[in-house]
């Protein structure tokens, strides 16, 4: 790889990250393809190539392939916005009698969407995270049986 080429993929990577990370973030690549089934499809095929581009190392491919798939998050992103298509990449709680409000998703890029979306004091878990937490818990067994038995909230 020359060092030409490792600078040019250096801004190829931001220029990937970013719109990616703006939109995972907010949504799920499953949530654009209920909105827009198509766009969801042509970003899905273009994962596909950039990672294929990656896996082969022609660098005239991954600069393409990468450049596409920077275009395709982009319009994912402004697709989703002009939808107004709620946020799905995190399940959000909210205990009145606390106050607490408790995010969880997969994506760390969603966790600074929820601070935006929900204020400073919201709280980003990850689910491996919460079950750890509940694990720890005195008497849990006993709450997750009943649950087991009666699921219901």
């Amino acid at each position: 790889m020359s060092d030409c080429f490792e600078k040019r993929l250096q801004r190829l990577t931001v220029d990937i990250t970013a719109p990616a990370t703006a939109h995972e973030a907010r949504w799920t690549l499953a949530a654009l393809r209920r909105v827009d089934p198509e766009i969801g499809a042509r970003l899905d095929r273009q994962i596909g190539l950039w990672l294929e581009a990656a896996r082969t190392g022609d660098e005239d491919e991954i600069e393409l392939q990468g450049g596409g798939l920077a275009r395709g998050y982009r319009k994912a992103a402004e697709i989703m916005q002009a939808a107004d298509a709620e946020d799905d990449s995190y399940l959000l709680g909210h205990d009145a009698a606390s106050g607490l409000t408790l995010a969880i998703g997969h994506s760390p890029a969603s966790a600074e969407a929820v601070k935006v979306n929900h204020g400073p004091d919201a709280v980003w878990m990850t689910p491996d995270e919460v079950a750890g937490l509940l694990q720890s818990l005195g008497g849990f067994e006993t709450i997750a049986a009943i649950k087991r038995a009666w699921p219901e909230p």
